[in-house]
């Protein structure tokens, strides 16, 4: 439990509010999904509700599913047995339109370790960490990138 606070500190400590965000797709989910204050409410004594959790969940997917532009399609990824054996074996189904999301990604430290594998995969070009979950995103045409952003 110290562990995930101390976890939790350093994430917000390094991580950027949507200003710190270079890409126009990542700025639009940011600005338009992750903060719209109305529909998210802390807890001020234990952080975020689960049930906040899954509204936020719900809120991404209705950004993603909602683009006509091309085909997409998620998988909601949790962690049993383990983040990189389900990550490899989805990598044959992934496309462009794909989105992976993560849940509970600084949960244990085998579960860290995993979502820092999967952010350098050579396939994935954009992961988002909220620390409460983490989004993978398989999009051509942009470059490389990595954000944690202040949720």
């Amino acid at each position: 439990m110290f562990r995930q606070k101390l976890d939790y500190i350093a994430h917000w400590l390094w991580s950027h509010s949507r200003h710190g965000t270079h890409s126009p797709f990542v700025y639009r989910l940011v600005d338009e999904v992750l903060y719209n204050y109305h529909a998210v409410v802390l807890d001020r004594v234990n952080g975020i509700r689960p049930a906040k959790v899954n509204a936020l969940i719900n809120r991404i997917l209705g950004f993603w599913l909602n683009d006509d532009a091309e085909k997409r399609d998620y998988v909601l990824m949790k962690p049993e047995p383990d983040y990189w054996t389900a990550f490899i074996q989805l990598l044959p189904k992934v496309h462009p339109g794909t989105l992976l999301i993560f849940q509970k990604i600084y949960q244990s430290k085998a579960n860290k370790v995993a979502w820092r594998k999967i952010i350098q995969h050579e396939q994935v070009t954009v992961a988002i960490d909220l620390y409460y979950i983490g989004l993978v995103f398989f999009r051509e045409g942009q470059a490389k990138e990595s954000f944690k952003i202040r949720f």
